[in-house]
């Protein structure tokens, strides 16, 4: 994987923009085929094992990037072949990509849409329905990315926040015309979320909204070094 070196051009008073913290290139983990993943600041939740502790806060810090979202696509567009060629596209992810400005997200897939580039989004879906209901019609997969499910006070103790609200997101994202293509992901952290029981309650409430599959994925500790 490599990062693409952007050189940010002067932006106009009053233009949205979007905080970037990187973008990275060829991602095999992000969604079907060869994607670049779009990384931005700013988070709702505070998990234990947060993967970009960097990016918890929309606030810059060295190497992040305020882009309006004609800079991004400019970016993006470079790799549209290998998008083309592997059944690819981007991946909007974070951080929390639903909690950015609407307007410029709203912009931002407009273009890729435009562009003919498909567009998947990892998200906690902890960020206001309206803006989900909002952008939902131009976001092709929805990779959910849950905690810890059937015990509210424990996701609060990982997270710092209840999951009342990706409860009440992911029913309504479910309810939602045309039903958007959604696939269900955890990471299994040893002696947080991995007891027999919280797979259990996991697999319920899966069962519970109608799907029979959840992705667990591999918990590693590359995050802490960049905690430090």
């Amino acid at each position: 994987m490599s990062t693409a070196v952007i050189q940010p051009k002067p932006i106009a008073q009053g233009t949205v923009t979007l905080p970037v913290a990187k973008i990275q290139r060829t991602c095999v983990h992000d969604g079907p085929g060869l994607r670049s993943t779009v990384f931005f600041k700013g988070c709702g939740l505070r998990c234990l094992w947060c993967q970009n502790p960097e990016n918890l806060t929309a606030a810059l810090t060295e190497g992040d990037m305020r882009l309006t979202a004609e800079d991004i696509v400019a970016e993006l567009r470079k790799d549209a072949v290998y998008y083309k060629a592997t059944g690819g596209g981007v991946t909007l992810s974070g951080g929390e990509p639903l909690l950015q400005p609407r307007e410029a997200l709203a912009q931002l897939l407009r273009l890729l849409r435009a562009e003919g580039i498909p567009v998947s989004v990892e998200t906690t879906l902890h960020a206001p329905w309206e803006t989900i209901a909002a952008l939902a019609p131009d976001i092709d997969l929805f990779l959910v990315d849950f905690k810890l499910l059937g015990d509210s006070a424990g996701h609060k103790a990982l997270t710092g926040q209840t999951d009342d609200l990706i409860r009440a997101n992911t029913k309504k994202l479910l309810a939602n015309k045309p039903r958007p293509a959604v696939r269900f992901r955890m990471v299994v952290v040893p002696g947080k979320n991995d007891s027999p029981a919280q797979l259990a309650a996991a697999a319920d409430y899966l069962k519970g909204l109608g799907f029979n599959e959840l992705e667990l994925l591999q918990y590693h500790t590359m995050h802490e070094a960049k905690a430090e």
